[in-house]
């Protein structure tokens, strides 16, 4: 059923919908505005949030100096291997060469490098057994 142009309902209709995108856009507006006043406050925050996700994502190391700063308990400026979570302790704690049970970060980032070379290693040592031909390349059946 269509309205003809000049009735009331016509009118009545059009305004409202006009109404209802005018206030749909003023809200989103609004939240928008709201969003980028709370994100700038913590800029810095997110920013470095960003790089340490990256750091996951590619697997490349943390900066250590920061790894220490934030987990140092009890503020020495050194980090104690029994100041490390639960489960990080027993991965880390081989990272301790001198055995003085603090964690330098020297030792992190030797640890660190050591990592990324085995699971280079395992890496080549998979794509070696998965390329058939030895081609160098992986083939799709």
């Amino acid at each position: 059923m269509t309205l003809p142009l000049s009735s009331n309902t016509a009118h009545s209709a059009i305004r409202r919908f006009i109404l209802g995108s005018f206030l749909a856009t003023a809200v989103l507006a609004g939240s928008g505005a709201a969003f980028a006043a709370s994100s700038a406050g913590g800029a810095a925050d997110a920013q470095a949030a960003r790089q340490d996700k990256d750091a996951r994502r590619e697997h490349r190391p943390r900066d250590p100096a920061r790894l220490i700063k934030r987990l140092d308990k009890n503020g020495d400026g050194k980090l104690a291997v029994a100041e490390l979570p639960e489960k990080a302790q027993k991965r880390l704690g081989k990272a301790d060469t001198n055995k003085d049970g603090s964690l330098s970060a020297e030792e992190l980032k030797a640890h660190a490098e050591q990592h990324t070379k085995a699971r280079a290693a395992k890496q080549q040592a998979r794509f070696a057994r998965k390329d058939k031909n030895r081609d160098g390349f992986l083939t799709c059946r």
